[in-house]
């Protein structure tokens, strides 16, 4: 890893899951999805305050700003990456008084979805 770039985006309705089938399928919130040079989390973001709202959808996600085709096991960028935009993810949910802080564990999930 080198320079990451970490970006957040608001979104009014359920994700559909990975644009890519390039990324590996993540447990972690609405959805989230890996790979050696970018990663995503998306979580719902309800309030306590407002129980019968309907939640915004919230994606952080880290990229790499130069990309690069890695030599060898992609397998520890992908944890790394994921690891990084979980920890965004989860410190937006904080930030944002999130519900349950938008479903996510304290530590991210990087055995692959089934």
């Amino acid at each position: 890893m080198g320079r990451e770039l970490t970006q957040w985006e608001l979104m009014s309705i359920a994700p559909k899951g990975p644009s890519s089938q390039r990324f590996t399928t993540l447990p972690m919130g609405e959805d989230a999805g890996a790979t050696h040079d970018m990663a995503y989390v998306t979580f719902a973001c309800g309030h306590k305050d407002q129980p019968n709202s309907s939640p915004d959808y919230i994606s952080a996600s880290a990229e790499a700003t130069v990309r690069t085709k890695p030599e060898g096991d992609e397998r520890p960028l992908k944890n790394a990456y994921a690891t990084l935009a979980h920890s965004f993810a989860l410190a937006l949910a904080k930030e944002l008084d999130c519900e349950d802080n938008g479903g996510l564990k304290p530590g991210p999930s990087l055995v692959p979805a089934a």
